[in-house]
């Protein structure tokens, strides 16, 4: 095979891969979504688990709604998220201020062992 068809093939396989396991990894959100669609499935999931349910009903999605709790929670998730990014950003920096300082010789080991850590 010429150079110019054995890179197609390789592209079209890393494709194809690519493909298998985005879809793989799909499969857990299509499954909350299915779930959360389904109005028995929060008393017991269906055995075997079915992909669509035999009666679609919105009731699980307008309790979340009309409870009045999803905003609350995704401020709280917004103030814990923030938060951490933020001190995580702080010990960041305190932890690189001293490696200009360093000597070269000893500097990789510095930043190994920031790394690891």
């Amino acid at each position: 095979m010429n150079p110019k068809m054995n890179e197609k093939v390789t592209n079209i396989a890393q494709f194809v891969v690519l493909l298998i396991f985005g879809i793989l990894l799909m499969i857990p959100f299509i499954w909350m979504v299915s779930v959360g669609f389904d109005r028995t499935a929060n008393i017991t999931l269906p055995f075997p688990p079915r992909l669509i349910p035999e009666e679609v009903a919105s009731f699980n999605y307008k309790i979340v709604f009309e409870n009045g709790r999803l905003v609350q929670s995704y401020l709280n998730s917004a103030i814990v998220t923030i938060s951490s990014v933020l001190l995580q950003v702080f010990a960041s920096l305190l932890a690189a201020t001293p490696f200009p300082r360093v000597p070269l010789s000893i500097k990789n080991y510095f930043f190994y062992l920031c790394y690891v850590h």
